[in-house]
């Protein structure tokens, strides 16, 4: 109940009102308890949120960094609500000709990305995050190592 139990102190009521519900059309999970000559019975419903999902953003390198070197650590909040992440590398906006990082998703907040450039070329790395099955994005434009 990190929202809260609506209404506090029970009710004999058909209706409540919920207050402090999210507007980023993350899931909201409900549980309807009625109690039955002394016994407790529950039905569980799933909605969403009004509003649209915040993507992950990126923590470290900072935008417009200079990256470290042929290998870079990525890492970057936890979005609500989000189930997967990945990261597209390359030398153009929105491709992937450096790679996909990790390859197959994480559910975590950091992936190592390796063979980068290093001859300060710029490179571009969009964040995707999965929330509630569609992606989501946010972009980043990074400047190779110089050896």
């Amino acid at each position: 109940d990190n929202i809260g139990r609506f209404p506090a102190n029970y009710t004999t009521g058909t209706t409540t009102d919920v207050t402090g519900l999210p507007t980023t059309g993350v899931p909201v999970y409900v549980t309807l308890y009625t109690q039955i000559g002394g016994a407790w019975y529950t039905n569980s419903y799933t909605y969403t949120a009004a509003g649209t999902p915040t993507p992950a953003a990126m923590i470290s390198p900072a935008d417009t960094a200079t990256l470290a070197g042929a290998s870079q650590t990525f890492t970057w909040n936890a979005a609500n609500g989000a189930t997967r992440y990945q990261l597209w590398v390359g030398t153009s906006p929105g491709i992937d000709n450096i790679g996909r990082f990790p390859a197959n998703y994480t559910t975590g907040t950091t992936t190592d990305v390796t063979g980068l450039p290093t001859t300060g070329v710029p490179v571009y790395v969009t964040l995707y995050t999965q929330i509630l099955g569609s992606w989501y994005t946010n972009s980043y434009t990074y400047t190779a190592a110089v050896p």
